[in-house]
C-alpha cells in the first residue's frame, strides 16, 4: 500500500480488521457454546429483586441468560431436567448382590466420593467435590474480567531461503562469489554476538570497529555464509560454505535484510517521523489516533517497540539497525499489523537503515543543531534528515502544514490553555475545528499534537478519531513526566537535551507561573561540545537556580565537560571555585544561582532538597533512559526513580525538623543552626556533635575522623567530594546537606546542645 491513505483505504482495513475478530469470534464460538451447555436454564427467579447485591449470583443469571439466546438461536438445545434421585432409588428388580455391585462399579468410575463422615443412620452428606448434572450454576467458574477478551499472542514469523535466492531477490551485485549459493540461511547478522545457526553474517565496517575482525566468532555461532568487502578465507572456517564478496557492505546490509525478511513495509502503512525535538511524543499520538480508527497500529520509538496495540516487544536498542528493523516490521505484519509508527533519527537515515523501508506518510517536526559530533556540519544534518521524504513510495503526496503562530498552515491553535495537570487546545483544520483535551503538557507538546492532527487530516481520518485517538495518551515516558510524591512543589522530568529542547521545556514551565525554576542537567560525555555553553546560557537565563552535572560522560572527564559548560555563562571551572570560598552557588549578573556538581545523583537530591512550596524541580537530557555510562560501565540510573528517592529522603528531613531549602546554601543560616560543635571529646557534654580533624587540612585533601563516648553524636566524614573548594569554616554549612546525599544516617545529622566558644 503506497501513497496516502484516502479515508476509503483506512475504512477497507477498519473492515478487514472486524472481519478477523468476527473469525476468531466464530473460531472460539464452539468453546463457549459447550460452556454454556453445562448451565441451567433462567432460573425462576431471574428477574425478583431480592438477590439485593449478590454479585454471584447476578453472573448466574447473565450466564443462564446468554444460554437462554443461544438456545433461541438454535446453538443449544434445551437440557431436559433430570431427576436422577428416584430413579435410583426405583431398583426393586436388582438382587441384593446386583446392588452390592453396582456400588462397586460405581466407585471404581469415580461418580461417587464415599464421606468418611457419613453417618450411622444411612444419611450422606454430598462431598464438596461431587459433581453432578445440574449443578453447574453455582459453580461454574469464568473470569469474566477476561472473558470476551483475547490475548494477542505474538508469533516468531520463520524465514528460509537459498543465498542464491536472497542475492537475487536483493539485485546485489557480487563482485566474487565462492563456495556453494544453495545453502540454505535462515537469518541475517551484522553483529557475531546474536549470530545464530544457519544465520548469513554481513561483515560491516563501523566507525570503531570492523565486521571482518569477527568472522571466527560468527563461524563458532553457527553462521553458514559471509557477505563481505575484504578477501578473507573461510577454508579454515568450520560451517561456513559460501562466501560473496562486495563493494561495500553497509550499503547492501538494508537491501539483503529487506529481501530476506519479504518487504514488510509494502504491507501494511508505514509513517515516518523525522526532526530534532518531539518525534517520540508525535508518534505515540498517531498511534492513539490509528488505533482510534480501529487499525492494529505499531511503533518502533527510542522509549519502546511494539507489534500492535499494547504488544509491547523487549529490546535493549532505542535506535534499530538496518536487519532490525526489517526483522520487527515482519514481525509486525506477520501478527496483523496494519499501520506502523515509526521514528526516523538522522542516525538512521545517514547510515542507510532506512533505506528500504517505503514510507507512506512522512512527517517532519522542527530542525535545530543536534549531533554535530556525528554529521559534522549543520548541513549534513538537515540533509540526512531529509533523506526520508526520498523514502516516499508515492511521489505527489499532497503536503498538510501545521504551525503555532502562522495562521496560514493547514492546521494551526485558535486557542489554548496550559496547567499543571492539562492542556487544552482549540485546532483550525480544513475539515473542521477541534476541541483537545490532552494530558500532555506544555506549549510544546500541542505542537506535537498539531503534527498529529496534520497526518490525520492527510489521510482523511474522521475528525472524532482524531480527537479520541490524541486524548487517549495521556502521558509519554520520559516526556514531561510529573513525579508526584504529594510535595508541594513539582518536580518534572524530561529528555530535553539539545538547546531548543531545553528552551521549549523551560518556556512552558514558566507559563505555568512557579515561584521558581530549578534546573538539573548535565551534557552527554563525546558529543557536540559546541552546545555545551548553549545549553548553560539558557538554562541560566530562564532557570532561577541552575544546577549543572553530569549526563553519560562516557570516557571524557566530568569536570571538563562541566568546564566547557562554565563557558556559557563566562566563567571557568576555577571561576567558580574561587565564588564558591564565599557563597556555595554564586549569583549571576541576573540575579539568578549557579550551582554544579559532577555526581548526577547528588545534583539531582540537591534541587529537590532546596525546593519550597510553589517551585518546579526540572530534571532534563535523560528523560526515559534508565543509565548512566561513565568509562566503559554502564549501570542502572533512573532520574525518575531519583526523584522520587529524593522526595522521600526530603520528607523524612523536614519531619525531623530540620528546614533544607537553602541548605547548604546560606551560611549564616546554617551557622547560626550549628551554633554548638565541639571539636574533641574533651570538655562535651551529651548531645554535642564531636568533630576530630586529622593531620590533613580540610582544603581538598582532608577528611574529619570520628569519636565517640556514651551519649555523645559522632558522625564519619572521608574525603566529601563537596569540600573540594571549602576551607575550614565553610564546614558547619554542609552538615545536613552531607547527611541528605547519604554519608551519615538521619540520627547523626541532627545539631545538638552544647557550649563552645571555639570555631569550627
Amino acid at each position: 500500500m503506497h501513497g496516502v491513505n484516502k479515508f476509503q483505504q483506512i475504512q477497507r482495513q477498519a473492515a478487514r480488521a472486524r472481519k478477523i475478530q468476527e473469525e476468531e469470534y466464530k473460531k472460539d464460538q464452539p468453546i463457549f457454546i459447550k460452556a454454556l451447555e453445562e448451565t441451567e436454564d433462567v432460573p425462576v427467579s431471574v428477574n425478583d429483586d431480592d438477590a439485593g447485591d449478590d454479585l454471584f449470583g447476578e453472573i448466574d443469571k447473565a450466564i443462564a441468560l446468554k444460554r437462554q439466546e443461544f438456545i433461541k438461536q438454535g446453538l443449544i438445545k434445551p437440557r431436559q431436567n433430570k431427576k436422577p434421585e428416584p430413579e435410583i432409588e426405583n431398583v426393586d428388580e436388582l438382587e441384593p448382590e446386583e446392588v452390592v455391585d453396582l456400588e462397586e462399579i460405581k466407585e471404581l468410575h469415580g461418580l461417587t466420593q464415599i464421606s468418611d463422615d457419613e453417618g450411622e443412620d444411612g444419611s450422606d452428606e454430598k462431598s464438596d467435590f461431587e459433581v453432578s448434572d445440574g449443578d453447574f450454576s453455582n459453580s461454574f467458574d469464568i473470569d469474566f474480567d477476561e472473558f470476551g477478551k483475547t490475548k494477542a499472542r505474538i508469533v516468531e514469523p520463520k524465514f528460509k531461503m537459498s543465498l542464491a535466492e536472497l542475492l537475487d531477490e536483493s539485485k546485489v551485485v557480487p563482485v566474487s562469489v565462492y563456495g556453494n549459493l544453495e545453502v540454505e540461511i535462515s537469518g541475517i547478522s551484522h553483529d557475531s554476538r546474536v549470530v545464530e545457526s544457519s544465520d548469513l553474517f554481513v561483515c560491516c565496517v563501523g566507525r570503531n570497529t570492523d565486521g571482518h575482525l569477527y568472522l571466527s566468532e560468527a563461524d563458532k555461532r553457527g553462521a553458514v555464509a559471509v557477505v563481505a568487502s575484504k578477501e578473507i578465507d573461510i577454508e579454515a572456517t568450520l560451517g561456513c560454505k559460501a562466501l560473496v564478496i562486495v563493494e561495500d557492505t553497509n550499503m547492501v546490509l538494508a537491501a539483503l535484510a529487506a529481501s530476506f525478511f519479504r518487504h514488510p513495509s509494502r504491507s501494511m502503512s508505514v509513517i515516518g517521523i523525522t526532526g530534532t525535538n518531539g518525534k517520540t511524543t508525535t508518534a505515540f499520538l498517531i498511534k492513539g489516533m490509528y488505533e482510534a480508527m480501529g487499525l492494529r497500529t505499531g511503533m518502533m520509538s527510542t522509549v519502546a517497540y511494539y507489534v500492535h496495540g499494547d504488544n509491547k516487544l523487549e529490546s535493549t536498542k532505542t535506535s534499530p539497525d538496518a536487519v532490525l528493523v526489517q526483522k520487527l516490521m515482519a514481525k509486525m505484519v506477520h501478527n496483523g499489523t496494519e499501520a506502523l509508527v515509526m521514528e526516523a533519527s538522522s542516525h538512521e537515515l545517514a547510515l542507510g537503515r532506512c533505506d528500504e523501508v517505503d514510507f507512506d506518510i512522512a512527517v517532519f517536526t522542527n530542525l535545530t543543531r543536534d549531533h554535530l559530533d556525528f554529521h559534522g556540519t549543520e548541513e549534513e544534518y538537515r540533509n540526512a534528515k531529509a533523506k526520508l521524504f526520498s523514502r516516499m513510495g508515492n511521489p505527489n503526496v499532497p503536503v498538510v502544514t501545521f504551525a503555532m503562530e502562522n495562521k496560514n498552515a493547514d492546521v494551526h491553535p485558535l486557542k489554548f490553555e496550559l496547567s499543571l495537570f492539562e492542556t487544552q487546545v482549540l485546532v483550525n483544520t480544513p475539515q473542521g475545528i477541534l476541541e483537545i483535551s490532552s494530558g500532555l503538557l506544555g506549549r510544546h507538546n500541542i505542537y506535537n499534537i498539531l503534527a498529529a492532527v496534520a497526518v490525520g487530516i492527510a489521510v482523511g481520518a474522521p475528525l472524532e478519531d482524531i480527537v479520541r485517538g490524541i486524548e487517549e495518551v495521556d502521558a509519554v515516558p520520559g516526556r514531561c513526566e510529573l513525579i508526584d510524591e504529594e510535595q508541594a512543589f513539582g518536580v518534572i522530568v524530561d529528555y530535553a537535551h539539545t538547546a531548543d529542547g531545553l528552551s521549549r521545556l523551560l518556556d512552558y514551565v514558566r507559563e505555568l507561573a512557579p515561584r521558581r525554576i530549578i534546573s538539573v542537567f548535565g551534557c552527554v560525555g563525546e558529543s557536540d561540545r559546541g552546545k555545551r555553553p548553549m545549553m548553560t546560557k539558557i538554562a541560566t537565563d530562564k532557570s532561577d537556580v541552575t544546577i549543572l552535572t553530569s549526563d553519560n560522560p562516557k570516557n571524557e572527564d566530568p569536570l571538563d565537560i562541566l568546564d566547557d559548560m562554565l563557558a556559557g555563562v563566562g566563567w571557568t571551572m576555577q571561576d567558580y571555585l574561587k565564588h564558591g570560598e564565599n557563597d556555595y552557588y554564586p549569583p549571576l549578573p541576573n540575579g539568578h544561582r549557579l550551582f554544579l556538581h559532577d555526581i548526577r545523583r547528588v545534583a539531582v537530591r540537591c534541587a529537590v532538597a532546596m525546593a519550597e512550596e510553589g517551585d518546579m524541580v526540572v530534571v532534563a537530557g535523560k528523560g526515559h533512559e534508565t543509565y548512566q555510562i561513565e568509562g566503559d560501565k554502564k549501570e542502572f540510573f533512573d532520574d525518575r526513580e531519583e526523584c522520587r528517592e529524593a522526595l522521600q529522603y526530603v520528607d523524612e528531613l523536614h519531619q525531623a525538623g530540620i528546614d533544607t531549602s537553602e541548605f547548604p546554601w546560606e551560611k549564616e543560616k546554617a551557622v547560626m543552626a550549628a551554633s554548638f560543635i565541639v571539636l574533641s571529646i574533651r570538655g562535651s557534654v551529651p548531645g554535642d556533635l564531636i568533630l576530630e580533624k586529622s593531620e590533613h587540612s580540610i582544603n581538598g585533601e582532608g577528611e574529619f575522623l570520628t569519636s565517640s563516648c556514651d551519649g555523645k553524636t559522632s558522625c564519619c566524614l572521608h574525603k566529601p567530594p563537596l569540600l573540594r573548594s571549602l576551607r575550614s569554616y565553610n564546614f558547619v554549612l554542609v552538615l545536613p546537606f552531607l547527611f541528605f546525599v547519604g554519608v551519615f544516617p538521619p540520627h547523626d545529622a541532627v545539631l545538638m546542645r552544647g557550649e563552645t566558644d571555639k570555631k569550627v
